[in-house]
Order: structure tokens, then C-alpha cells, then sequence
């Protein structure tokens, strides 16, 4: 009995790689009110680095990784979330103890590193257009973009706990 096989097709941008691009935008858009200093609920700190995580995630899972991109992956996250932790300890806020609603210092650096996230999405989406050797391995985007999201980590981390600590100021309801 004879099996015909066909050749498989594969496409240059996967479902992956679309979720990522989305979770990336979504880091943005979580990081566009802090940029303005709008009043928010502190849980919203959190989102940008949640999304951020996700797509670093994402991108270390789609690398062929050995023991030392993910010792790279570690180590640019570890300093990303330090150098995230020290800007957020210099950055403003005032908080409405009673809502729990904070407003953060007008601060452009969480909206330009997620723009950094929104780039190594990009990036590894359009990988697959290209032919290989054109833009740099998947396991130093995956580490560029844990840097970023260490930093939006660290800086969340520092604003939140300072924000919970702070003293009651009379803030408008979002």
C-alpha cells in the first residue's frame, strides 16, 4: 500500500506569535496612564509587568535555549528588576488610603521600556519574514525583553509598596 506525503506547510507568523504582540500592546496600554500621572487603583501597577512577564515568557519558551541563554535570560532579569526597584523609589506617589486609588509622578520610563517590550514582540514576529542570520538570535530577544520586564517588575514593586505605605491624600475616583 502505497502513503502519498505531502510536504507540511509552515507559515512565517504563528497564533504565538500574534497573542504576543497583543500581550505586548496591552503592556503599553497598561503604562500610558502612569506616563500621564493619572489617578489609577494600585493594582494597576501591577499590569504592565504582568503582561511584560508574559511576553518574556513567551519569548524564552520560542528560543532554543541552553544553560546559558537561560543563565542570560536570569541574570537581565535580575538586573532589569534592580534597576527598577532604585527608579521606583524616586519616583512620586500620592495615594487615597480610602479608595485605594494612587497617582504616580508623571514618568515616561514605564511607558518607553514598554514600548521595548512592544519592539521584541515585533520583532520575533517578523523573524520568521526574514531569512536566518538577519536579526539577532530569539534567545537575546528573549533576554532583552526579560530586562524589560524585571525593570517594570521592580519599579511596580517599589511604587506599590510605598504607595501602601503612604499617607492619605484626597484623590479623584477613576
Amino acid at each position: 500500500m502505497c502513503r502519498r506525503v505531502t510536504p507540511s506547510m509552515t507559515y512565517p507568523v504563528s497564533l504565538v506569535n500574534i497573542l504576543t504582540v497583543i500581550a505586548a500592546a496591552a503592556c503599553l496600554w497598561a503604562a500610558v496612564p502612569e506616563a500621564r500621572g493619572k489617578p489609577q487603583k494600585l493594582w494597576r501597577l501591577a499590569v504592565p509587568p504582568v503582561f511584560a512577564t508574559l511576553v518574556a515568557l513567551v519569548l524564552l519558551a520560542g528560543a532554543v535555549t541552553s544553560f546559558t541563554h537561560d543563565a542570560t535570560w536570569a541574570a537581565t532579569a535580575l538586573v532589569g528588576t534592580v534597576g527598577g526597584y532604585i527608579r521606583g523609589r524616586s519616583i512620586g506617589v500620592q495615594t487615597d488610603q480610602v479608595w485605594g486609588v494612587v497617582r504616580p509622578q508623571p514618568a515616561l520610563d514605564g511607558a518607553v521600556i514598554a514600548v521595548g517590550v512592544v519592539a521584541a514582540a515585533l520583532i520575533d514576529a517578523i523573524a520568521g519574514f526574514l531569512p536566518p542570520g538577519i536579526l539577532p538570535r530569539q534567545a537575546h530577544i528573549a533576554a532583552a525583553s526579560s530586562l524589560f520586564a524585571g525593570y517594570l517588575a521592580g519599579r511596580a514593586w517599589t511604587m506599590g509598596t510605598r504607595a501602601a505605605g503612604s499617607p492619605h491624600v484626597d484623590l479623584e475616583h477613576p
